[in-house]
């Protein structure tokens, strides 16, 4: 007896994407649904693989990722003799941006304070935004500078002297 080629998954679909994980969904084709599948991760369209797995159904749950990055992903079915089909290359997805870990607050003076936060993993590109406000829920007036950028510190400046601020910061994809 012989067992035939399995056909390649295709049609990926990326739900529940974070910042280092999401759920990757793929059409099976013709394949029945004992097929299993091997799923490669990248970060760098290949040139290196990030994660290789083999997983039955055709779907994964994907953890561990790298925040902010560019993830590429292709699968592969394999047939009961453990052939693989071609690979079916997924269309990149970028996960998101992890939130700033262990801010703080540095040197200040009469009218300015140095805040400063950790990247919590995400890459030196990412993006950050600070707000400044004298309500403890930020409905008030953000004296933050009002723009994003990509360094782990901010001054910021001018504050008004002996007025309590409360700081927070975000960061983008």
């Amino acid at each position: 007896s012989t067992v035939t080629l399995a056909g390649p998954p295709s049609g990926e679909t990326y739900a529940l994407v974070s910042s280092t994980g999401m759920s990757i969904f793929w059409s099976p084709g013709v394949n029945p649904s004992w097929t299993v599948y091997e799923l490669v991760i990248s970060t760098d369209n290949f040139g290196a693989l990030y994660y290789s797995t083999i997983t039955p159904g055709s779907y994964y749950e994907a953890a561990g990722l790298k925040p902010n990055t560019m993830h590429y992903f292709m699968a592969a079915a394999v047939n009961g003799a453990g052939v693989k089909s071609d690979y079916y290359i997924f269309g990149s997805t970028l996960t998101y941006a992890a939130v700033p870990n262990t801010p703080s607050l540095g040197a200040f003076t009469e009218n300015s304070v140095q805040a400063g936060w950790q990247n919590n993993e995400n890459p030196v590109d990412t993006g950050y935004f600070v707000q400044v406000s004298t309500a403890p829920d930020f409905t008030g007036a953000d004296f933050g500078p009002g723009a994003w950028f990509a360094a782990l510190t901010r001054n910021i400046t001018p504050l008004e002297s002996g007025v309590q601020y409360h700081f927070r910061v975000k960061a983008r994809d």
